[in-house]
């Protein structure tokens, strides 16, 4: 039988990448302007050839897919139905080779597809597409060039709205029940006020009387910092990496550390161009301005690069998540003209951190330790603080993994184990010492952890019957306070070793 083709994609060397080939996709032999678009971006990334193969044909093959369904049924396909149809195709196979009786629009495609494994198709197709799916929303005015792509973006567009106003499960399909509608009971004793249960979220919370040995155990200025910004600062694991080097900004009037915090790509920021005028714009902006990097060749990770929110997890060596701050503004604060900085739980904790951080940066920022030398002008090539100490990378962002590692091996070396003491247990572990030693009311401590949602904070002050029931013994009895959750008295102090002082 026939196989009709309706994409191409060619291999070309071009300038801008050096003698590296990149794809072009062709759809219905005319050059597809957003599907290049993506591959494009794809490629500044550091997607691989093998990578980029996966996107392609997961885009051609959907497009070619709409084609025949569209040269098929001299109609355009209804949108509610395309991704589910495309799925089916692939399940079921199309032609010859399809192997459902209940689906005969398969039958007279020209596509030729054998039927494929609902894990291929998942890894393969749909979550390729759905990576597609926004960054085109994302990118929603991009010039359309080709009249073909325009039909075909146009039901994905519309597929895209529907999704959102519907909240449609784009893998719904994948059950029996792809087309039926589901009907809610109007009436429901969970409706009545008087039976809804308030479910308060056990928290896995670093032990509190461990923390200074585990901050010890470390063995460079660096960890000790990051893991004290998480435990006595609150920010959650990956919000460290996104720090620059200017937010560190030195002592406040406690002479604790002053480290500045904004959103990593709409954070405002200010900057000096080649010319010595002020910027002022995002610090996503700032960063794609700013470390092109030209110098440091093609195949350079450091290349083109920008906020480390853009790379996702198909580069493990920028890529760094995150979840948001809600910060909240001091009319009365001069001092900070509209900045926000990191709240530490404990003044001690505070000034150590600085003297941390003075180590840090005397021993691994402003010197190379591998050289004994100082670092050159504009090293390391990036903005971010936190760098690979090692002589083999010494200079790249600190990763994820790289830090995720640090901290497993630091719960090693004191005896600790358990997926519950992950590096989140730390924020926990601020939250909880907030809440329940120092006696701050919801509102403080939801301020104190940039929460948006106070459900979100009350987690930290250990509601649950139980907890409630022995409260009321020992205050009964004349007993200490015991805190359920973080097994500690109500009087528990950070035990200091003076080399901290």
């Amino acid at each position: 039988m026939e196989t009709i083709t309706h994409t191409s994609v060619k291999w070309v060397y071009t300038k801008e990448f050096g003698n590296k080939l990149i794809p072009i996709i062709y759809f219905d032999g005319q050059i597809t302007f957003t599907a290049n678009q993506w591959i494009h971006s794809l490629i500044e990334q550091g997607y691989g050839a093998s990578k980029l193969e996966r996107y392609i044909r997961a885009l051609t093959h959907f497009f070619s897919f709409y084609n025949a369904l569209l040269i098929s049924t001299q109609q355009e396909p209804e949108y509610r139905k395309l991704f589910a149809m495309f799925i089916d195709a692939k399940k079921y196979g199309t032609d010859s080779y399809c192997s459902s009786t209940s689906h005969p629009f398969l039958d007279n495609l020209f596509l030729n597809w054998q039927p494929s494994s609902i894990s291929n198709i998942k890894s393969n197709y749909l979550n390729l597409l759905n990576e597609f799916d926004k960054w085109q929303s994302t990118y929603h005015g991009a010039e359309r060039l080709n009249p073909s792509e325009e039909r075909f973006l146009t039901a994905h567009e519309k597929y895209q709205d529907f999704k959102v106003r519907e909240k449609w499960d784009p893998l719904l399909h994948l059950s029996n029940s792809r087309f039926q509608t589901k009907e809610v009971s109007k009436t429901s004793l969970q409706e009545h006020n008087r039976f809804k249960r308030v479910q308060v979220k056990a928290a896995g919370t670093f032990p509190p009387d461990r923390f200074i040995e585990i901050i010890e155990s470390l063995k460079n200025p660096r960890d000790k910092l990051l893991c004290l910004i998480l435990g006595a600062g609150s920010l959650r694991g990956s919000e460290p990496l996104h720090l620059f080097h200017d937010d560190f900004v030195g002592k406040d009037e406690n002479g604790q550390l002053k480290i500045r915090l904004d959103d990593p790509e709409e954070g405002e920021y200010s900057w000096e161009d080649h010319n010595g005028k002020i910027i002022t714009g995002t610090r996503a902006t700032y960063i794609t301005q700013n470390f092109k990097n030209e110098h440091l060749g093609d195949f350079s990770p450091l290349r083109n690069l920008s906020a480390r929110t853009d790379y996702k997890k198909r580069n493990s060596g920028l890529s760094a998540g995150f979840k948001g701050m809600t910060f909240t503004d001091d009319d009365n604060d001069e001092d900070n003209d509209g900045e926000h900085f990191l709240f530490w739980c404990d003044p001690i904790l505070g000034r150590y951190a600085y003297k941390v951080y003075e180590e840090y940066r005397d021993t691994y920022i402003n010197m190379n330790p591998h050289t004994n030398r100082p670092n050159p002008k504009g090293w390391p090539h990036h903005p971010w603080f936190f760098i690979n100490i090692d002589k083999a990378n010494y200079g790249m962002p600190f990763s994820v993994s790289g830090f995720k590692q640090m901290w497993n091996r630091a719960k090693k070396r004191i005896g600790l184990k358990g997926k519950r003491l992950g590096r989140h247990s730390l924020r926990h572990l601020f939250g909880f010492y907030c809440a329940n030693v120092l006696g701050l009311d919801l509102g403080e401590v939801q301020t104190l952890m940039h929460h948006s949602d106070p459900s979100s904070t009350r987690v930290y002050f250990s509601l649950s019957l139980k907890n409630i029931r022995q409260k009321l013994v020992d205050a009964f009895e004349g007993n200490t306070v015991a805190l359920a959750v973080t097994k500690i008295s109500k009087d528990f102090k950070f035990k200091i070793p003076r080399s901290w002082f």
